[in-house]
């Protein structure tokens, strides 16, 4: 039987191998309240996440728990960020 899971066969994600704890839990907790998954091929999806410039500092924090994970994306953008 073929494989139904899409990350299995996900070259990054085997690269960056299982998620810590800890980046399980802000995943979660963000997937439960301000953000939401975007499907971008057959196979990958992303995380996005979108706050006002007033929680700059909010969406630097989860950026850095997340960092890992961002090898292909850029940092946060605001005019106001740090």
């Amino acid at each position: 039987m073929k494989n139904k899971n899409p990350t299995s066969n996900n070259k990054l994600n085997q690269s960056l191998g299982a998620l810590t704890p800890n980046e399980n839990a802000v995943i979660a907790g963000t997937l439960l309240g301000d953000a939401h998954l975007q499907k971008r091929t057959a196979t990958t999806y992303r995380l996005k996440i979108v706050h006002s410039t007033a929680q700059a500092d909010y969406v630097w924090w989860k950026y850095n728990k997340l960092k890992r994970l961002c090898a292909t994306t850029k940092p946060p953008m605001s005019g106001s960020c740090k």
